[in-house]
């Protein structure tokens, strides 16, 4: 028997700790055996979900679905009664009915929800098929039926511009394994050769994350083209992976959410067949469970490595952790990520002859540092290995607020000495994600890797941050009694983000609650749910969790566009939990960005409407309006006549967690259509997907309002200035700015000639580091003031100098206040320290100035 042990005096190297004696190591583990409970706390495990018994496969109900019990739970389950159920006692599937579009589909026929039979819990988000050069063209379903033997599902259609041209698709359940054996004939039936063809999928991968099998290991790299034997996917209790099988090499789009997989392409001649097929298997969280089927498709013959890892000192097994299957030593890339079972206990298939790296992790405890014992298995042995980490340390917060003694949610940020961040949990949680830690209530004890790291707690930019330098021992216990100084008055504003992503969304994997706790850890008072095509209740969570939050919650849409290459996506709030978006799309199925915004406009004609992605590249309805981005002059001009339809909408996301460019191109692109006449208000919203990445509130809105009590914001009094235009987007200032004592989003009727004089006020803690403010007119800065660092205070506090608070008013004129800074806002946001999206900035509204009294602003075309 091979066994691995990493020791004290093994702190991994890019934890950054430093080396710890064995006598005080000895003295850790005596103190921890008086009292494991104060010190080595036991979490119980929940006994793990297993597959079901694979041997005696039996059809239990394959056919229409005709109860809602016969369909997938789950937040991300799209089924209905009338969809079709394929379940062989292994794993179900759901296809969805003709008359059941979903997404950017025009019709059903999707494979749109996937478990194993033990769960009947959803983590698919949706497969269907696509064909051509591209795999952009979804064939136009015309019938989906249940084969004769019960054991697959049938789904025929035709080209969406050539009907002659005849798509087959077969899902048929795997006899051996867990999951889908799909087959697509494609029949050429027009005069001309297709060059290029493919038929493949289109995935969107739902609850799991794409990782791509090289023969060099894994790429985690969505966003580009390449080719894999197999796409894997994997998330909380569920994998799956999709290949072409031995010797068909899976040619693979992949994008943050979804992938286009190609099965090989070439040319079809007229009256000739293209048939692609391709393999789907199911497992669990552990890889373990997808790899048999797969290395069988793969023509590889297996051995297998089995092992244990435990606790170092108790000899525990330690439930839950991963053991990395790697070819090389360097990086994370895994062949396979398998976890243990509730007896810390794995075993996996190899290929045989495989030279593989076992790494243990558990995100709390010691890594290794030197080299793991390569492992090559043969073909049908059995290899055994053993594993022993180190157990964690404990943290435990108490954090109050110096002025009211009050308990405060807040975000611990563990980086190490160098300032690299910690792996403290998966992305997604809401409680140890990344680097962070969500302290929700203002106290708890967590769980921590062994070594030295800097703490770094806070609670959104209105708050002091504390940080310190800490030395975690291995087992024992940390105790923190922290106060944080509210340096911010923020009174009379609420802190909002109007763009929140749950696991209701394709997008993201956090759950609503998880969000509520991560929003309460930044500061914000106001969130609105905007889920893809879902309207997601944030009250329900907030109750069922038992949370006593300081938040108000709203629910609201995000709305994409049909097309595959989407262009224009919306999102409206407030909306009615009972809005059926299953009929808007249908209402809506192939329509222009103008039509579809015209319709959302009809159906949720009280809903503030905002513009997403306004210059992304892809994504952005502008170009097909007539706009085009001119760096220089104003940034943009419109090369066709303006429609009111097009600009049909309330608010536009000028800061959407992308680069500065994208920022920079959208805001000159809002100040296009304030020029034009438009009244459209600014919007930021960082799109999290994540909680540990993306962090929440990083842009947020402040909005005017009644904060008094974050519990009892008035959601109407808040969309009501929202539409108003009284809110600026901020990733951190406050600033309070008035033209002759009007507040953001007036209209003054004013007189040519006289002078205005204007109110503007910033206030920041130091460390947002701002460089300058600018006064704009028009667009344009007018007035630049550049900030000094604050000596002995803790915020920037500023405001314009007497003779800098007049200016002369010459035409109609937007008044507008931009706050900036080429400095990351580091250490918080620390996977984002060298990423341009995160850098303190601000933007405000407008104030218009009417100087002929006709109650709009006309643009004299002069700055």
């Amino acid at each position: 028997m091979t066994s691995f042990r990493v020791t004290a005096q093994e702190v991994p190297s890019e934890a950054g700790a430093v080396e710890v004696s064995q006598e005080i190591f000895t003295a850790v583990e005596e103190a921890a055996a008086l009292d494991p409970a104060e010190f080595y706390p036991t979490n119980p495990v929940e006994a793990p979900l297993m597959l079901p018994d694979l041997s005696t496969p039996e059809l239990i109900h394959s056919g229409p679905v005709t109860a809602p019990s016969q369909l997938l739970r789950g937040p991300q389950a799209d089924g209905r009664v009338g969809d079709i159920r394929l379940d062989n006692g292994r794993c179900t599937f759901i296809f969805s009915a003709l008359d059941h579009p979903l997404y950017s589909a025009r019709q059903g026929g999707a494979l749109i929800d996937a478990s194993l039979s033990g769960s009947a819990f959803d983590r698919l988000g949706e497969i269907r098929t696509a064909i051509g050069p591209s795999l952009s063209r979804f064939p136009v379903n015309t019938s989906i039926t249940l084969a004769e033997d019960g054991g697959a599902v049938v789904v025929e259609g035709h080209d969406e511009t050539s009907p002659e041209i005849t798509v087959r698709t077969t899902y048929r359940l795997d006899p051996e394994f867990a999951g889908l054996i799909i087959t697509s004939e494609l029949v050429n039936g027009t005069q001309s050769s297709l060059e290029g063809w493919s038929a493949g999928d289109f995935v969107h991968w739902g609850s799991t994350r794409l990782f791509l099998m090289e023969t060099a290991g894994i790429v985690f790299r969505p966003g580009f083209q390449t080719f894999t034997p197999a796409a894997i996917a994997f998330g909380r209790e569920f994998s799956l992976a999709m290949t072409g099988g031995e010797g068909v090499p899976t040619e693979i789009i992949s994008h943050t959410e979804y992938a286009r997989l190609f099965y090989g392409r070439s040319d079809v001649a007229p009256g000739e067949t293209l048939t692609a097929t391709r393999r789907l298997f199911m497992g669990l969280e552990s890889m373990d469970t997808v790899a048999p089927g797969l290395w069988s498709a793969l023509g590889h013959e297996t051995g297998t490595l089995e092992g244990e890892i435990v606790d170092a000192i108790r000899l525990d097994p330690i439930p839950g952790a991963e053991l990395l299957v790697n070819q090389r030593q360097a990086g994370p890339r895994p062949l396979l990520r398998v976890l243990t079972d509730a007896r810390g206990r794995f075993s996996v298939p190899l290929p045989a002859g495989m030279q593989v790296l076992g790494i243990p992790r558990a995100y709390t405890r010691t890594r290794p540092t030197q080299a793991v014992p390569r492992v090559e298995v043969a073909s049908g042995e059995v290899v055994y290995q053993r594993y022993e980490l180190n157990p964690p340390a404990l943290v435990e917060f108490h954090v109050t607020d110096s002025s009211t003694g009050e308990r405060l949610p807040v975000r611990a940020t563990i980086l190490d000495p160098q300032g690299r961040p910690a792996d403290l949990g998966p992305l997604d949680s809401g409680i140890q994600a990344g680097p962070h830690i969500f302290v929700p209530t203002g106290e708890g004890r967590y769980e921590v890797p062994p070594g030295q790291f800097n703490i770094v707690i806070s609670h959104g930019p209105e708050y002091s941050r504390w940080e310190q330098e800490v030395f975690f021992f291995a087992g024992a216990i940390r105790r923190f009694e922290i106060e944080l100084e509210r340096l911010v008055d923020t009174a009379g504003y609420v802190a909002a983000d109007f763009g929140l992503l749950t696991n209701h969304s394709h997008q993201s994997l956090v759950a609503p609650a998880d969000r509520l706790r991560t929003a309460a850890c930044e500061g914000l008072e106001f969130l609105v749910s905007t889920d893809v095509n879902h309207v997601t209740d944030l009250g329900a969570p907030l109750a069922e969790a038992g949370l006593d939050l300081p938040l108000t919650v709203a629910s609201g849409l995000r709305i994409p566009p049909p097309e595959l290459s989407p262009r224009g996506t919306w999102t409206a709030f407030p909306v009615p939990p009972d809005f059926d978006v299953t009929a808007f799309h249908a209402e809506t199925q192939g329509a222009s960005h103008r039509t579809l915004l015209s319709a959302l406009r009809h159906r949720l004609p009280d809903s503030l409407i905002t513009c997403l992605a306004p210059s992304h590249p892809d994504e952005s309805i502008f170009p097909a309006m007539g706009y085009r981005h001119v760096p220089q002059d104003f940034g943009w001009e419109r090369t066709t006549p303006a429609s009111p339809e097009d600009v049909n909408f309330d608010l536009m996301e000028v800061f959407g967690n992308r680069d500065r460019g994208d920022y920079l191109a959208s805001r000159d692109l809002w100040y296009t259509l304030l020029r034009e006449g438009h009244r459209v208000m600014v919007s930021a919203s960082p799109n999290s997907r994540f909680a540990g990445v993306e962090e929440i509130g990083v842009p947020r809105v402040y909005v005017a309002a009644d904060d008094s009590d974050p519990r009892q914001i008035d959601p109407e009094e808040v969309f009501r200035n929202l539409r108003a235009g009284n809110a600026f987007i901020s990733t951190g200032p406050f600033v309070h700015f008035e033209v002759m004592g009007h507040p953001l989003g007036s209209m003054i009727q004013w007189e040519v000639g006289e002078p205005v004089e204007i109110d503007l006020r910033v206030i920041a803690p130091v460390e947002q580091r701002l460089e300058y403010v600018e006064v704009n007119k028009n667009g344009l800065f007018a007035r630049r003031h550049m900030f000094v660092q604050p000596v002995t205070s803790p915020v920037y506090d500023w405001s314009p100098p007497e003779d800098g608070r007049l200016y002369q008013v010459r035409s109609d004129e937007i008044f507008t206040i931009e706050v900036g800074s080429r400095r990351p806002l580091s250490p918080v946001n620390a996977l984002n320290a060298s990423n341009e999206t995160f850098l303190p900035m601000a933007l405000t509204n407008p104030i218009w100035i009417d100087t002929d009294n006709n109650g709009r602003y006309d643009f004299s075309g002069q700055l």
